[in-house]
Order: C-alpha cells, then sequence, then structure tokens
C-alpha cells in the first residue's frame, strides 16, 4: 500500500497539501497528516490572532495531527529542545499551558465556525 492509498484508508479528511506550508506539504508525502473537518483554517486563524512565526504554526499544525515533540523534531529537522523552545513561545503568545489546552481552542474554534 502506498502512502496515498495509506491515506484513504485511515482518514475521511486528509490535509490537502497545497494548503499546508511548503516544507509540510514536502512532509505530507512521507508522513500521514491528518486533521479534522475545518481545522486548517481554525489553526490559521489561531496562528493570526497570536502572532504566531510561520515555524511556530508548523509546529501547531503537527500538534494538531497527533504528533509528540519528538516526532515533530524529526519531521521538521529540527532538535527536541527547539521544538521546545517554539512550544513555550506559542504558550506564551496564546496564553495556553499546554499542548490539549491548544487542541481545544482550535478545536472549539473549528466547530463554531462549523455550525455557523
Amino acid at each position: 500500500m502506498n502512502n496515498g492509498e495509506h491515506l484513504q484508508a485511515t482518514t475521511e479528511f486528509p490535509v490537502k497539501p497545497s494548503a499546508l506550508p511548503p516544507l509540510i506539504a514536502v512532509l505530507h508525502e512521507e508522513l500521514p497528516l491528518t486533521l479534522p473537518q475545518g481545522a486548517e483554517p481554525s489553526i490559521r486563524r489561531f496562528a493570526a490572532s497570536h502572532d504566531l512565526t510561520r515555524r511556530e504554526r508548523e509546529v501547531v499544525t503537527l500538534i494538531c495531527c497527533g504528533y509528540k515533540n519528538e516526532s515533530i523534531a524529526r519531521a521538521l529537522k529540527l532538535s527536541p529542545p527547539t521544538v521546545r523552545f517554539h512550544m513555550r513561545n506559542v504558550h506564551r503568545k496564546s496564553g495556553t499551558s499546554d499542548k490539549l489546552d491548544i487542541v481545544i481552542r482550535i478545536w472549539t474554534d473549528t466547530q463554531h465556525h462549523c455550525t455557523a
């Protein structure tokens, strides 16, 4: 089974590579990235409203895909301490306390915009 078949078999809502930052789009071919429908615009709104950098937004996107710090580091070709650095910045800018808090805020925004 190739990667495209894997994505079709495991999720209803594959992330569209064209809608992701270029680096993430390249990774899409190697790693399955899946987000619930509507999450991508919510991630963009979250990133914009908290003035996140491109790299911080990439880290948040991978968090929403279920990646842990070590996997994020491998996917983005960063060291684990650099991922933690970006996470601290995201928490400081957004007032979040942990990854779950980030995901809940983005999920809440997604649900609000899907029903609006």
